[in-house]
C-alpha cells in the first residue's frame, strides 16, 4: 500500500471513529483526535485529525493543551492492564507478576507475550502457573511498581508477524 492510500485508508477510519465519539459525548463537547505515524523523522509523517469543532477552536485548543502539557509531557501516560502472568527465575528463584498491557495476550490480542524472559539478575525466567492467570473484566490502571509486557508498537505499526509484548521489570 503506498502513502496516498494509507493516508486515505487512516482518513475514513478517523471518520468512523469520529462518529462513535460524538454518539458517545454529551451534546454540548467537542472533540479533537489526532492521529500520525510512529518512528517518522520530524515532518515525515503527516498529522492528521477529525473534531466536530471548527478548525480555529479546534487549533486553539490544541495549542492551549499542548502550552498545558508541555512541562509534564511523557509523565502523564496511562497504561491500561487486562490480566497478569506469575514468572519465575530458574538462577534467583525470585518469582513475581507480570501484568500485560491491552493488546497483549487476552481477547483483543494484537500480539503473544515471551514464555520465557531475562530477570534483573540475569537468568531466565518462565512463565508458570498458567491456571493462576489474572484475567481481569474491565482493564485497570497500571500502578507505578507493577512489572508489565508492553505493546510493541513498532512492530504492531511496521506490521511485523513476530512483534511480542516487551517486558518491562519494575
Amino acid at each position: 500500500m503506498n502513502k496516498d492510500e494509507l493516508e486515505e485508508e487512516v482518513k475514513e477510519k478517523l471518520q468512523g471513529i469520529a462518529k462513535q465519539i460524538k454518539n458517545e459525548l454529551p451534546e454540548d463537547f467537542a472533540f479533537i483526535l489526532l492521529t500520525c505515524p510512529f518512528n517518522k523523522k520530524p515532518n515525515e509523517g503527516q498529522m492528521m485529525y477529525v473534531s466536530n469543532a471548527n478548525r480555529d477552536d479546534a487549533v486553539k485548543a490544541m495549542k492551549e493543551f499542548i502550552q498545558k502539557t508541555k512541562n509534564n509531557y511523557g509523565n502523564d501516560t496511562k497504561i491500561l492492564v487486562h490480566g497478569a502472568m506469575q514468572y519465575r527465575c530458574e538462577k534467583c528463584g525470585k518469582e513475581w507478576r507480570m501484568w500485560l498491557e491491552v493488546g497483549v495476550e487476552g481477547e483483543n490480542k494484537k500480539m503473544p507475550c515471551p514464555f520465557s524472559i531475562r530477570c534483573k539478575c540475569g537468568g531466565l525466567a518462565q512463565h508458570i502457573n498458567w491456571q493462576d492467570d489474572i484475567w481481569l473484566p474491565k482493564p485497570i490502571l497500571l500502578e507505578e511498581k507493577m512489572s508489565y509486557f508492553q505493546l510493541d508498537r513498532k512492530g504492531l505499526n511496521n506490521h511485523d508477524s513476530n512483534a511480542c509484548g516487551i517486558p518491562v521489570l519494575k
